[in-house]
């Protein structure tokens, strides 16, 4: 989750109250300024302090040229030299990622709520994550080191395990261990409440099958098949994830977590679960992250430490790689994780931060 802040001055203008979101229909509802990047399309989000603008999917700014992202914002500004789309705009990017990719909703869409009481406004943006950094390529080629290792010596992974067990005293899951998660969809609400200075950005994310999903196939033996399930949404053709899934009585399908749910009760209230605001669903209960603490090395966060053994072992000769296989297995003790964060960038003229650790 982050959260984007502008100072602003304490007095509201009169006659904006609520929220506004709404796609953008003429420039002159544009923030404005040196870099604005919105254009006609777009969704806007506007209390009486500030206005932002999410773009929407099929066009975008480096890192994400698929759209998606929080592109401009600006204070809202009572003066009339500013008005009709001519502000001051120095923001020009934040995009939330997870595991280095981020979601990109060409294959998924870019959607937009607001409260009934007009109180609060959401855009939410779901889609499959698409890499922002080339260094993912690697990642991919460690999830098929497990297949490699049996080829190369000529035996099954449980085997070798046990040879290390023998060798080096070392329990250790090797196909876990190089399992690094590489896919995800993910889900950005970004919330604007009445009277506050502050875009709200809340990722919610799940780990999905890398297979294409086609015809009537249950590829990954979940119960789901084709356009159906979610996790197999790489599909181009599929127009719609809840295709297929029928519900029951007065459940409806959520997209996003490929399955049947009934609604909200009045007062918000879900049981177990916990109500979704834009669908009215009760959907399952999303567990938080918890922020890092300390200095951590990202890559090795996302690779377990497997990142760090094949970094040792590449033109090592045999000999020595048998002296640091075991202190440097011994140090793979966790599944590859996740980490999740905003990536934001500014214009030339804005002056910039830096967050402590857990900020």
């Amino acid at each position: 989750m982050g959260i984007l802040t502008l100072l602003v001055a304490c007095t509201e203008p009169e006659g904006l109250r609520g929220v506004t979101v709404k796609r953008v229909e003429s420039r002159s509802e544009l923030c404005g300024g040196p870099v604005q990047y919105a254009d006609e399309g777009d969704f806007l989000l506007q209390n009486s302090r500030i206005r932002a603008v999410v773009l929407d999917a099929g066009h975008g700014a480096s890192p994400a040229l698929w759209g998606g992202a929080l592109v401009d914002v600006d204070l809202v500004r009572p003066q009339a030299e500013f008005q009709g789309g001519r502000g001051l705009d120095q923001f020009f990017l934040i995009l939330p990622t997870v595991n280095l990719n981020a979601p990109n909703p060409e294959n998924g869409w870019v959607t937009s709520w607001r409260s009934p009481d007009g109180k609060k406004g959401v855009v939410r943006v779901v889609g499959r994550g698409d890499r922002v950094l080339a260094v993912l390529n690697l990642m991919d080629k460690i999830k098929e080191l497990p297949a490699q290792v049996e080829e190369m010596l000529g035996m099954d992974l449980p085997t070798v395990q046990q040879l290390l067990k023998a060798l080096f005293d070392v329990d250790l899951d090797l196909r876990a261990a190089m399992d690094i998660e590489t896919q995800v969809l993910t889900s950005t609400d970004y919330i604007l409440e009445e009277g506050v200075a502050y875009v709200r950005i809340v990722t919610t994310f799940r780990a999905v099958s890398e297979e294409v999903c086609s015809g009537d196939e249950d590829v990954d033996g979940d119960g789901m098949a084709g356009c159906a399930d979610p996790d197999c949404s790489l599909d181009p053709t599929c127009p719609d994830w809840c295709e297929g899934i029928e519900c029951e009585g007065d459940a409806r399908c959520d997209a996003f977590f490929g399955g049947c749910f009934q609604g909200c009760t009045a007062d918000g209230t879900c049981g177990s679960g916990q109500c979704d605001d834009v669908t009215g669903l009760c959907v399952p209960k999303i567990r938080e992250m918890k922020p890092l603490v300390a200095g951590t090395s990202l890559l090795d966060l996302l690779s377990g430490g497997t990142l760090d053994l094949v970094g040792e072992l590449v033109g090592a000769d045999m000999s020595k790689i048998l002296d640091a296989l075991g202190p440097l297995l011994k140090e793979i003790k966790e599944k590859p994780g996740f980490a999740a964060g905003d990536m934001a960038l500014l214009g030339a003229n804005a002056t910039t931060f830096v967050p402590g650790i857990g900020g």
